[in-house]
């Protein structure tokens, strides 16, 4: 056993690598239940969906698959297991889940239900700080522009950036594809050099989408007093999408096409990858620097709370001691040494949570759920620091799109809300 022991610890490697391969096995396993199941085929369907929550226990969507299953089979032992997992994970189910038609008459189901809206309950200790007047925006990342005492708000659909006042206006700030701007996703105020960084890509969702336009992605900079492009970084084929500023002036962006982090040195006249095609890195979001400024903690949707080298471009995963699960994580902030705010909406229901972190940065000691703001808080996706509070994108309308990325026919688009949270000292 020590002999095992001293091999992880002279490849630091494995254990990425064996995460990264339990979440691929889960997935294929997944794959094979659901081919068992319309195959007609339920105990094989059942047993490769048990093989899928072996392999990646805290995803939430492989245990109610499984309790869909067991349902389904008659198995409601094996269903309720599952959905107690589900409650401690801090997630739900819906009354027209079918699991719940399957189960409505089983003795201690209506009190298993109970505890789950309980434990999914709103929990709404944000405030509305405004709301955008164009119900088609659809909001994405915000940035705070300290001396102009204003939010910055992209928009996919638009291909814009607005400025938000504390009362709540909301005027122009880039107009609709200036300077060729794509859908704008994350945003970052460099307020001593006066300058707005946002990153940009082609996304189906944005208005005046065509196929000619698929791979095209850029890193922009304006000056915040005019709104006049400075510069523009081209980075065909990327993804690029959240970002974050270093003390020096770097940018930090996320790439989730390729699978990378990438990084702008003050005077480079490219993009330079820190890592790139990383298993760990299936779906890179939100980004927050570390206060050493040598590791970048990385919010990935698919794969959890991972953490990079930069010198090095090592990435490891955060593991989360205790019941609970760090997938799902969108938007990331540091809101204090060993304190990040993540944004969490791959959970139903969706949330912002507080990860305490160890000593050394590098494991999740302790989480705990700040805002739970439904029915408002649908879809958040990215907030910012200011003034001891989070204010973040509320309710970012991805679900009202189809697979091609066109607006689904009948669907509500309500406008577009800021929430700002408190955030407690520590």
């Amino acid at each position: 056993m020590r002999h095992a022991i001293l091999f992880v610890l002279l490849c630091p490697g494995l254990l990425a690598a064996q995460a990264a391969d339990s979440a691929q096995a889960a997935r294929a396993h997944l794959r094979a239940a659901n081919a068992a199941l319309r195959a007609g085929d339920t105990a094989a369907a059942l047993g490769a969906a048990e093989l899928a929550v072996r392999a990646w226990p805290t995803q939430v969507a492989y245990r109610l698959t499984l309790a869909r299953f067991a349902a389904r089979a008659g198995r409601a032992e094996l269903a309720f297991r599952e959905l107690d997992t589900v409650i401690a994970l801090g997630a739900g189910w819906t009354d027209r889940d079918p699991l719940h038609a399957a189960l409505a008459g089983a003795p201690g189901y209506a009190a298993l239900q109970a505890r789950m809206q309980a434990g999914v309950a709103p929990l709404a200790r944000s405030r509305v700080q405004a709301t955008l007047p164009d119900t088609l925006f659809h909001p994405e990342g915000i940035a705070w522009d300290g001396a102009r005492q204003r939010f910055l708000v992209s928009s996919i659909r638009r291909r814009q950036v607005v400025a938000v006042d504390l009362q709540g206006r909301t005027v122009p700030f880039l107009r609709p594809g200036q300077d060729g701007l794509d859908a704008v996703i994350g945003l970052g105020v460099d307020s001593m050099a006066g300058v707005l960084w946002l990153a940009s890509r082609a996304l189906p969702n944005q208005e005046g989408y065509t196929a000619a336009d698929a791979g095209r992605s850029a890193l922009y900079a304006y000056d915040l007093a005019t709104g006049t492009l400075q510069r523009r970084v081209d980075a065909a084929g990327a993804g690029l999408g959240d970002l974050t500023l270093g003390p020096d002036g770097t940018v930090y962006l996320s790439d989730d096409v390729g699978q990378a982090i990438h990084r702008l040195r003050p005077g480079a006249p490219a993009l330079e990858a820190v890592i790139r095609g990383d298993p760990l890195l299936r779906s890179p979001q939100g980004l927050a620097l570390a206060p050493d400024g040598a590791r970048l903690y990385v919010a990935d949707w698919s794969h959890g709370l991972q953490v990079v080298d930069l010198a090095s471009g090592r990435v490891r995963t955060v593991p989360l001691d205790g019941v609970g699960t760090l997938l799902g994580l969108d938007g990331l902030v540091l809101a204090a040494p060993g304190r990040l705010v993540a944004l969490q909406n791959g959970l139903a229901p969706p949330r912002v949570v507080a990860l305490t972190l160890d000593a050394a940065g590098e494991r999740v000691a302790r989480l705990e759920v700040l805002d739970r703001h439904l029915p408002l808080a649908t879809e958040p996706t990215l907030g910012v620091l200011t003034g001891g509070a989070l204010v973040y994108v509320a309710n970012s309308p991805w679900a009202n799109y189809d697979d091609a990325g066109a607006p689904l026919p009948g669907t509500g688009w309500p406008p577009p809300i800021l929430l700002r949270l408190p955030l407690r000292p520590q």
